[in-house]
């Protein structure tokens, strides 16, 4: 019998775990307190968390204590604050798991473009300091990122330093709780000599990338640095609106536009990056960009994919969640394969994330049928991360208003079939019905 401890849990993981064989594995859930027991939680919610004194510092003790009083084997985490507090709690305790700084350099976005290594302009804003340090070093258009925030949340895209100027307002109230409870954590365990701007309050600045291609491959990597693909994803970019995440398609390549060598090259590049971020006993995904022979880091994930997870069991009946927990435990022999292929074919399934974005302000209720979101769209096959129906981020009376130029996102949801165009086809039905304005349905276009 394996002892799994699951560190600060989402509702994913209550859903994924209730379908292990209890018989194999026993999963404890530690909490970031009595009051998110019975809470839907997300990601992103821990914000709130990271703002109280000490609340990281406080969190690894409980765990580390918990694995040895209860006999703990493993450790599983599903997201990326998880992530870090996972590799600190397995270092002090022993079990397998990724290295702090392996899922720091996954975390912070400026490390991560260093790592990377490649041939794109970046550099970084202090947002503590006057602006006229940062106002000659930029290049326009650019880019602007959160150094450690999830969901795109504060991504914008500059063009000029009129526009910086009021980007970065926005950021530093979106990265501010984030950042009080990173610094502790990080002074604590991590190597600053190694990483001194993981304690200052940056914004990570790159060169604008547009006019590409841009994929999502998810694998595995043993302690032994064996490599593994599960699956690839194609991701589509909003022409209008740079950086805005329309939709992922899983299996990859639905236009057929990439053919065997380019596919390897693909896989060559994950490992590789996979290698030189050295993720190690964990799940990780990928996402790049390729434009002609150039292949650049967008970012890369120390983790499974939660969001394309339950896509998975729907199309293969496998779990991405029991799959990382066999990895935890060392059963790598017992890991599900997935077959992952470079071309769909009509008739096998293939499932899409679809994103719904708005940029426009006003209330919630202005912009989408809530009682459609939550329980019409399930006749119509809808299904999120957690269950049917669609992931909504905004409520009916609260403020929709922008602070970034991807635009504010109201929702997402997913969709499986068994070809690309009745999958798109679907999708635009569902936007149809949910979205109130006209504006914001965007027809999404076959590749």
């Amino acid at each position: 019998m394996h002892k799994i401890l699951n560190l600060l849990p989402i509702t994913f993981d209550h859903a994924e775990a209730a379908n292990l064989d209890a018989s194999e594995h026993e999963v404890h859930f530690l909490y970031a307190s009595e009051g998110t027991i019975d809470t839907e939680m997300t990601a992103f919610a821990y914000g709130s968390y990271l703002a109280q004194p000490d609340f990281l510092l406080s969190y690894v003790e409980r765990a580390v204590s918990y694995v040895k009083k209860n006999g703990i084997t493993a450790i599983i985490f599903s997201h990326d604050m998880a992530s870090v507090v996972a590799s600190v709690v397995c270092e002090q305790t022993g079990l397998p798991g990724p290295s702090l700084e392996s899922t720091f350099r996954c975390l912070h976005k400026y490390y991560s473009r260093k790592t990377e290594n490649g041939n794109l302009w970046f550099d970084y804003i202090h947002m503590d300091k006057p602006s006229e340090e940062w106002k000659g070093k930029v290049r326009y258009p650019c880019f602007l990122k959160a150094p450690f925030l999830c969901a795109s949340m504060g991504h914008c895209c500059v063009t000029n330093e009129a526009e910086m100027e009021v980007a970065l307002v926005n950021l530093e109230r979106l990265v501010a709780p984030f950042f009080t409870g990173y610094c502790e954590f990080f002074r604590r365990y991590l190597d600053l000599e190694k990483f001194p701007l993981a304690v200052e309050n940056i914004a990570a600045v790159e060169e604008l990338v547009e006019s590409c291609d841009q994929y999502c491959f998810e694998g595995w990597m043993d302690n032994n640095g064996n490599f593994k693909l599960c699956t690839a994803g194609f991701c589509e970019i909003s022409r209008e609106k740079a950086g805005r995440v329309l939709h992922w398609i899983i299996p990859q390549f639905i236009s057929g536009a990439v053919d065997g060598d380019t596919y390897k090259k693909l896989v060559q590049y994950t490992e590789e990056m996979a290698h030189r971020f050295g993720v190690a006993s964990t799940f990780f995904d990928l996402e790049f960009w390729q434009q002609g022979d150039e292949l650049t880091l967008i970012e890369m994930n120390c983790r499974m994919s939660y969001s394309l997870s339950v896509a998975y069991r729907k199309m293969w009946a496998v779990s991405a969640y029991q799959s990382a927990v066999q990895l935890a435990c060392g059963q790598t022999a017992k890991l599900m394969q997935w077959k992952p292929s470079a071309h769909h074919k009509d008739g096998e399934p293939i499932s899409g994330q679809f994103f719904v974005f708005t940029s426009g302000e006003g209330k919630g209720k202005d912009f989408i049928d809530f009682e459609y979101a939550r329980v019409g769209c399930i006749s119509d096959g809808v299904y999120n991360t957690m269950g049917a129906a669609m992931t909504i981020s905004v409520e009916e009376e609260s403020p929709v208003k922008q602070t970034s130029t991807v635009g504010v996102r109201l929702c997402d949801f997913l969709l499986t079939d068994s070809s690309a165009s009745s999958l798109f086809q679907r999708a635009n039905e569902v936007k149809t019905k949910l979205l109130l304005r006209e504006e914001d349905r965007d027809p999404l276009k076959l590749l």
